[in-house]
C-alpha cells in the first residue's frame, strides 16, 4: 500500500467516526437524524374513524292509558330521568326525539292519577305502554257541607223562598187539601196569592206590588198556560204536585216571552215525571 492509499483510508475512518458521534450526540437530545434516501418513509398514523353522534340516537314513542278504563289519559307529564321531558297530547301519545339508548329511570304523573315510576330499557324497538291508576286528589282546607235537595233547589232559583221543592211540598200537602191554600199560606219571594173573589174564581198568584187581579201564567209540567184557563191548577190536591217555583222579571221573559213577562209559576207535577 503506498502512501496516498493510506491516507485516504485514514480519513475515511475518520468521518465514519464522526458521523457515529453525531448519531450518538442526537439520539441523547430526543432527535433522530434525517432520513436518508435509501430509508423507507414512516407509516402516516393511524386515525380511528368515529361515527356522527346522532347515529346512535333513537325516537322513543308510547301512549298513556286509563288502568281502569283504557281510555287515553291527555296531559300526562312523561320525564326520563337525566334526559328530555314531554307530555301527552289528547289521544294519550308522547314522542322522544333523539335519545341515546340506555336504561332510564322512567316517571309520569298527572292531577287524579297515582304516579307511575320505574326503570324501562330504551332501544326504540317498541311503543312503550303507560297505564296509569286513578287516585285521590289531595286538598287541603276545604270543608263539605252535606245540603238537602230541597234548600239547593231553592239556592238554584236565585232566592230562598221562590221555589217548593219536593220534600217541602210532601210535608205541605198533610197540612193543606188544595194548592191555593199552599200557596195562601206560604209566601213566595215576589208573589203572593190573591184569595177567591167568588164562586168559580179560586184565586191566583200575583206579583207583589203589581195591579190587584193581574194573575201570572201557569206553565204545568212544560205547558203555558194563560192566566184565564190555569184556575183549576189552584184547585189541585198538594200530594199530586211535585215541586213548584216562581218566576219574574227578565227570566220569565226570556223562558216565556211576553206572556211569562208579568211572572210565571212553575208546576210540576207528580204524574208528569212517571
Amino acid at each position: 500500500m503506498n502512501q496516498s492509499t493510506a491516507g485516504q483510508t485514514r480519513r475515511t475512518r475518520c468521518l465514519g467516526v464522526a458521523v457515529a458521534l453525531v448519531a450518538a450526540v442526537l439520539a441523547l437530545c430526543g432527535l433522530q437524524p434525517r432520513a436518508t434516501a435509501a430509508q423507507e418513509p414512516p407509516p402516516p398514523p393511524q386515525v380511528a374513524s368515529q361515527a356522527p353522534a346522532n347515529d346512535t340516537l333513537i325516537a322513543v314513542e308510547g301512549e298513556v292509558l286509563d288502568a281502569v278504563s283504557g281510555v287515553p289519559v291527555a296531559a300526562a307529564i312523561v320525564v326520563l330521568a337525566g334526559g328530555p321531558t314531554t307530555f301527552s297530547d289528547r289521544m294519550g301519545y308522547f314522542r322522544f326525539e333523539a335519545v341515546p339508548p340506555g336504561t332510564y329511570s322512567l316517571r309520569v304523573f298527572r292531577v287524579g292519577y297515582a304516579t307511575v315510576e320505574a326503570r324501562t330499557p330504551i332501544d326504540g324497538q317498541e311503543v312503550l305502554v303507560i297505564r296509569m291508576d286513578p287516585g285521590p286528589i289531595p286538598l287541603e282546607g276545604i270543608e263539605v257541607r252535606v245540603r238537602s235537595r230541597d234548600e239547593l233547589e231553592r239556592r238554584a232559583a236565585g232566592s230562598p223562598v221562590g221555589i217548593i221543592g219536593p220534600v217541602e211540598m210532601e210535608r205541605l200537602s198533610q197540612r193543606y187539601l188544595t194548592m191555593d191554600q199552599v200557596l195562601a199560606g206560604r209566601f213566595m219571594a215576589g208573589a203572593r196569592f190573591r184569595p177567591s173573589r167568588g164562586f168559580g174564581d179560586p184565586g191566583c198568584l200575583v206579583v207583589s206590588g203589581g195591579r190587584a187581579g193581574s194573575c201570572v201564567a201557569v206553565v204545568v209540567d212544560g205547558v203555558l198556560l194563560p192566566p184565564s184557563d190555569a184556575s183549576w191548577v189552584y184547585e189541585i190536591s198538594p200530594s199530586d204536585v211535585f215541586a213548584v217555583r216562581f218566576l219574574r222579571g227578565s227570566e220569565a221573559g226570556l223562558r216565556y216571552g211576553y206572556s211569562g213577562a208579568p211572572g210565571v209559576l212553575v208546576v210540576e207535577s207528580r204524574m208528569g215525571r212517571r
